[in-house]
């Protein structure tokens, strides 16, 4: 079904897949019907893969499942606290850690990637991904228009950057999109504030790709897509995309489920299901689906999280990192 999808895209306007590219730098657009690279218009089958629930050597088997199955993008959350564990503006890439591998052999499978950026990402990780040390930090009060988190979020943003810098679009790499914030709820002035200064720290830092906000929020960046998370999977683009009439395309970040919790039935939904639902996602006018989770994968070096961390969910008592999906 996934290569059903792309394959109906035949017109010589469409760009399928990354390679298509050759390499060269591009620049990016957007109308209320879908990407554009080049002019090109791109429809987006993606699947979420986090790096530090893997390892280096699973990533290339991983990916060429992901394209055998269908897809032409990856997403993942970056993960903050998993590559600073003090206020030193030293970041550890090594390992697991390593994004410049995992975004260099995404490139050479044949796919895009959607680098969701935060700073807080949630992705059922402890503390949501900022850093213990942040809470120390003189003023701090985090996820809002404060200057210790602006201050230390810009320093994040702008070294991480420049750590991926060459998988931007600007050299021709395969990093089209990433995210600001992660379901943001909050509202009122001091949140147009906060979110509004993020987007001033994106548009400085990277602004040849484009920055979604996600969630069914009300407080969204002026110059970021708003993308739709959640379960309903057969209802069509215009049921999941929260701003229908802003002229953006719907974009699906995050089709999922929830945890399957020890010893309760399964979550888990039939291959006919998935396949209607991204069929009629795709038909009534969505130009990116997101599968979260593609590889749902292992925690490694304590990176557990429990319900004292702040996992919402159906129950307080799932302690899991099972994917129903």
């Amino acid at each position: 079904m996934l290569r059903l999808v792309l394959l109906t895209a035949t017109a010589s306007a469409v760009v399928r897949r990354y390679s298509e590219l050759g390499g060269r730098p591009f620049q990016m657009s957007r109308d209320a019907r879908s990407l554009r690279i080049d002019g090109e218009r791109v429809l987006l089958l993606s699947g979420s893969i986090h790096y530090p629930r893997s390892t280096p050597a699973m990533w290339p088997q991983l990916f060429a499942e992901a394209r055998a199955n269908g897809l032409n993008a990856i997403e993942s959350y970056v993960f903050w606290n998993v590559h600073s564990d003090a206020r030193d503006g030293q970041y550890d890439y090594a390992g697991f850690k390593n994004v410049s591998e995992f975004l260099r052999l995404a490139a050479e499978a044949d796919l895009f990637v959607l680098w969701r950026f935060g700073p807080y990402v949630c992705a059922e990780w402890p503390d949501g991904g900022v850093p213990t040390w942040v809470k120390d930090v003189p003023g701090m009060q985090e996820r809002s228009n404060n200057t210790a988190w602006l201050n230390e979020t810009q320093k994040w943003m702008t070294a991480h950057f420049q750590e991926i810098e060459r998988f931007l679009p600007r050299n021709g790499g395969n990093v089209i999109s990433s995210q600001l914030e992660n379901e943001y709820s909050g509202s009122g002035d001091a949140a147009t504030a906060y979110v509004d200064a993020l987007g001033a720290m994106a548009n400085a830092t990277a602004p040849d790709i484009v920055w979604i906000m996600c969630g069914f929020v009300s407080t969204v960046w002026d110059g970021a897509l708003h993308a739709g998370n959640g379960c309903p999977h057969d209802l069509g683009a215009g049921h999941l995309d929260p701003t229908a009439a802003s002229g953006d395309p719907a974009w699906f970040s995050e089709d999922e489920l929830w945890f399957d919790g020890w010893g309760l039935p399964s979550l888990a939904r039939p291959a006919v299901d998935v396949a209607y639902g991204t069929a009629s996602y795709v038909a009534t006018g969505g130009d990116m689906h997101n599968y979260y989770m593609w590889h749902g994968g292992n925690h490694y070096g304590n990176w557990s999280l429990d319900a004292s961390d702040g996992l919402e969910g159906p129950s307080s008592s799932e302690n899991t990192v099972r994917y129903a999906n």
